[in-house]
């Protein structure tokens, strides 16, 4: 699809600076796990060479660069997965985001291919983003891959295979048609030769990627963490003119953070627009945006529909850790429990379930298993009446990013005592609160028996007063 950025030097050069492949890489071991690996495409004896050579960069002499790739899977890989998901395509054509982009935001190759997907201008344009000064499409996570997606189904239709479907992204279909009318096949191991070198060395570059998410742990690879802010974001979408600097005086987040997260706007201001654009923010300061924009709205407007607010599981900047804006609580996964319905319960995803687990993959969940999931401690609501943003409800949905060793300690707010009403002991909510956060609080009762008790969702958020059931007399 188009010549990118130092990715073309990784692609063009793997056998020639790895020449020799260090003693610390395994290969026999390396290579039988390649032979069991699943992958979207075969793993070849002829290209097998070149993808040790990658593997050789991702896992030894360039672990450093690897981790911050296997940090960025928890901001992008959650919403990736899901946008596949929803177009009925391979989940592994995820993979390819390392390999064009290393996973990061603002790549920009020497010939003008940009975002995570690496489109260029023109083909963007062609697949319907939108590429100007201000808003640049490319960039948006979801309308990007979205594009991808629809080029990735157009080619493995035209060619029947994702082996030359990738080969085609990275060169176009012209070159791909011809190699294959060159070696008389449709299987890229035979038609390599006749591609451009880039190109050739495109699906060795995917089946390494593929292994390095999968295998990282046998390698010692630690993933450089992000926060929780940038994990697990809110999205809504805004019709005004709204800047940075108005974003960051409501939120109380630095401009960096709001760049981070929404990258396609290239002057530091989402531009007026009747269809609107999409704002990404932490979940736990979207709402202060969204009342003040429907404080905005009412000016303007009566009953103007100005916002749709969607949940997503991605998103964030690096932020300092050891903040108390998101609480840690462990949920022992249920014989009827489903990983899915879990994180959708807790405003997560799977992904994020697995890699705070310290997990490989679903099926390793079972009865009884302990998952990590991390929630915001409040939501911060704004208040025209106040100069400053006021913290109000306290809610949950997970993010920020998990530490290794947490760096704070979940607060504890002061709980009343329980008190008998009919058959149960009840407590009444001493402010905005849900039932995670009470099972948090209550020792010895379970989100389950809480959800069972008060027929409510986990995530609903019960007014201050509310009375509650917390256990039967009989317990």
């Amino acid at each position: 699809m188009k010549y990118r950025f130092a990715m073309l030097f990784f692609l063009l050069f793997p056998l020639v600076l790895n020449a020799h492949l260090a003693p610390d890489l395994a290969e026999a071991e390396v290579k039988a796990r390649l032979d069991s690996m699943a992958c979207l495409v075969d793993v070849d004896a002829r290209g097998e060479d070149v993808v040790m050579s990658y593997l050789n960069r991702y896992l030894v002499t360039n672990r450093d660069r690897s981790e911050r790739i296997l940090g960025r899977t928890l901001v992008y890989f959650p919403e990736i997965e899901a946008l596949l998901a929803g177009q009925n395509v391979p989940d592994a054509l995820k993979y390819m985001a390392v390999v064009e982009s290393a996973l990061y935001p603002e790549a920009l190759s020497h010939v003008g291919a940009a975002g995570i997907w690496q489109f260029m201008k023109e083909t963007a344009r062609s697949y319907g983003l939108e590429v100007n000064s201000t808003v640049d499409e490319r960039y948006d996570l979801t309308k990007a891959t979205l594009a991808a997606v629809q080029y990735m189904r157009e080619k493995h239709e035209r060619f029947g295979s994702w082996a030359l479907a990738l080969a085609a992204y990275n060169s176009g279909g012209g070159r791909v048609s011809r190699a294959i009318k060159r070696g008389r096949s449709k299987n890229f191991w035979r038609i390599r030769r006749y591609l451009p070198r880039e190109t050739r060395n495109y699906v060795p570059a995917f089946i390494a990627a593929t292994y390095l998410i999968t295998y990282y742990r046998e390698h010692g690879l630690q993933p450089e963490e992000p926060p929780l802010d940038l994990q697990l974001t809110a999205e809504i979408n805004v019709h005004q003119t709204l800047s940075f600097g108005r974003i960051a005086r409501l939120t109380g987040l630095d401009l960096e953070t709001i760049a981070f997260l929404n990258p396609a706007y290239r002057r530091g201001y989402i531009p007026s627009s009747r269809s609107g654009y999409p704002l990404t923010l932490p979940r736990r300061v979207i709402l202060a945006v969204a009342d003040y924009l429907a404080l905005q709205a009412r000016k303007e407007m009566e009953n103007s529909d100005l916002l749709s607010v969607r949940q997503m599981g991605s998103g964030s900047v690096w932020n300092s850790p050891g903040t108390k804006d998101y609480l840690e609580v462990v949920h022992v996964f249920g014989e009827s429990d489903e990983l899915s319905q879990v994180a959708e319960a807790y405003g997560c995803s799977p992904w994020h379930l697995l890699f705070w687990s310290g997990l490989r993959e679903a099926k390793e969940v079972q009865a009884g298993t302990k998952l990590t999931i991390y929630l915001p401690a409040y939501q911060l609501r704004y208040n025209p009446l106040l100069t400053q943003p006021m913290k109000r409800l306290e809610t949950l949905s997970p993010f920020k990013f998990v530490p290794k060793k947490p760096h704070f300690k979940a607060p504890r707010a002061a709980i009343s005592p329980l008190f008998q009403k009919g058959r149960y002991y009840c407590y009444e909510l001493p402010a905005d609160m849900s039932l995670l956060h009470v099972a948090h609080f209550y020792g010895g009762v379970t989100l389950e028996q809480l959800v069972a008790f008060n027929q409510v969702q986990p995530n609903q958020v019960l007014p201050k007063g509310t009375i509650i059931k917390v256990k039967l007399k009989s317990d």
